[in-house]
């Protein structure tokens, strides 16, 4: 796994100890491969203390809700088309926020983060899991599996340690 941008510096903002700071917005389609990387990222976070609306394939649904919440960090984790090698990882802020993004939402998460940061002034940060394929299974590549696992341990020994 290659990335893309700071990943400890995402894990350190993701991880805050003020839980209602954060809030993680995982996108993506479940039934189409790794596209579902985030929401299979969110379920697991959510059961573990986190923050998390798991929007699948309709973050433009929880726009009032996120508006709502006026998180201090919106953490956005989807899958991505970057060219990448399948599981790289991209962080970025929401200004550099790509097109490449490739969940089958309809808005795209750089309109749907505009809107946001504009009505919350809300930090704004994106998490881009780089696809190997996008058929229809409801199972992840290895090596969006593996990356996506990593970043869990990772925030999962964060989260252990702030709460210790």
């Amino acid at each position: 796994m290659r990335e893309y941008g700071p990943i400890e510096e995402v894990i350190k903002v993701i991880a805050s100890t003020e839980e209602q700071e954060n809030l993680l917005l995982c996108v993506g389609n479940p039934i189409r491969e790794d596209d579902g990387v985030g929401v299979y990222i969110g379920k697991t976070l959510s059961k573990i203390g986190y923050n998390v609306i798991n929007a699948e394939q309709n973050p433009e649904n929880y726009i009032d809700e996120i508006i709502s919440k006026r998180p201090k960090n919106l953490i956005i984790v989807d899958a991505a088309q970057f060219n990448g090698k399948p599981g790289d990882v991209m962080f970025v802020d929401a200004k550099n926020i790509p097109e490449t993004s490739i969940s089958t939402h309809t808005i795209p998460l750089s309109v749907i983060s505009a809107i946001i940061h504009n009505e919350t002034g809300s930090n704004i940060f994106f998490i881009g899991i780089q696809i190997k394929s996008m058929e229809y299974k409801e199972k992840l590549n290895k090596e969006v599996k593996e990356t996506a696992d990593f970043i869990l341990k990772k925030l999962t020994s964060r989260r252990q340690q702030c709460t210790n």
